[in-house]
Parts: structure tokens; sequence; C-alpha cells
């Protein structure tokens, strides 16, 4: 169902994640010594989500690539797809790294510049784990997210129950 943690930022700004949360991730295999190209981008809801190379986001943004021909015109900047192209564009690569009893990152400097998340030592951040998706959250962003989503629990409850239904029947259909 998902779990969190609080991580604080060492001074090297290499963010360890506890094993037990990251046991919740399909597309980490728990090797000693294991390393994870991935990719960090804005998180759809807050903070920063990052994903492996040839994960599911991986693949739209090649797909989204192959798609554009021509290249964009600049009337073409109000499209939808040319937002996807500024989203993008903002991601980066980023390793994880299992270091004993932790995956290991760096706390990337620039989701702290696009005002995602910070990357001060000594503060916490949030990570979330499920399925496929990891999450870095500032702890405040994190908890104010926390409760927004509680406020409104029974509404989103009942929503989620019929997009779940809906999503299922597409999977089944794949």
């Amino acid at each position: 169902m998902g779990t969190y943690e609080l991580a604080t930022i060492p001074n090297d700004k290499r963010l360890q994640i506890p094993l037990p949360v990251c046991r919740e991730l399909t597309w980490i295999k728990h090797e000693k010594g294991q390393k994870i190209e991935c990719f960090w981008i804005a998180g759809p809801s807050g903070g920063v989500q990052i994903f492996p190379i040839s994960g599911g986001l991986d693949k739209q943004r090649g797909e989204l690539a192959k798609a554009i021909d021509p290249v964009p015109f600049d009337f073409d900047s109000d499209a939808e797809w040319v937002e996807l192209l500024r989203l993008y564009s903002a991601s980066r690569p980023i390793q994880l790294t299992r270091n004993g009893e932790h995956f290991r990152l760096y706390v990337p400097a620039e989701a702290e510049e696009l005002g995602l998340i910070t990357s001060q030592p000594e503060k916490e951040l949030a990570v979330f784990c499920a399925g496929e998706i990891l999450e870095l959250w500032d702890k405040s962003q994190w908890q104010q997210h926390i409760s927004q989503v509680a406020k409104n629990r029974t509404a989103i409850h009942q929503r989620s129950q019929q997009a779940l239904k809906t999503r299922k029947a597409t999977y089944k259909k794949n």
C-alpha cells in the first residue's frame, strides 16, 4: 500500500533511504552494490519523482520525442505537448546505489533551484515508495499534502474506487 519515512540530508547531500522503504519499489532487485540509472522529474502532486531509465515515464518521454515531427514551431508554444517538453527538459539523470542497509542518492541541487525540494544539510525529506513510484518531498510540503488529502479522504476514496476499476479494466485489455 505504500510506505514513507523521513530522511535527514547529510552534509555530503547523499540521502540514505533505508531498505525497508525501498522494498515497496518493484524496479529494485535489492542486490548489494546495485547501481540503478534513473531520472528525477517534478512530481505530479509535489516534490520530485525518481524513475528508472527504461521505466514507464522514460518510455513516455521517448514516445513524445518520436511523435514530434516536424520540430516545434513558435505558434506551438501554447500546445499541451509543449508543456510536457518543458517538464521533461527539467528532468536530470541521477543514480540510486545500494550501500549496505540503504540505497543512496545525491539530493539534486537543480530540484532545489526549481523550488521542488530542499538540498540543505540537516533538513528532512519525506521519502514515499509504492510500486514503481519513488518520491522525495520537503517535510513541510509532505505534511501539507497529506493534511489536504485527509480533509477530502471520503470524496477521494469514492473517485479512486471508480478510477481503479477503469484502470483494472484497461490493463486486462492490454
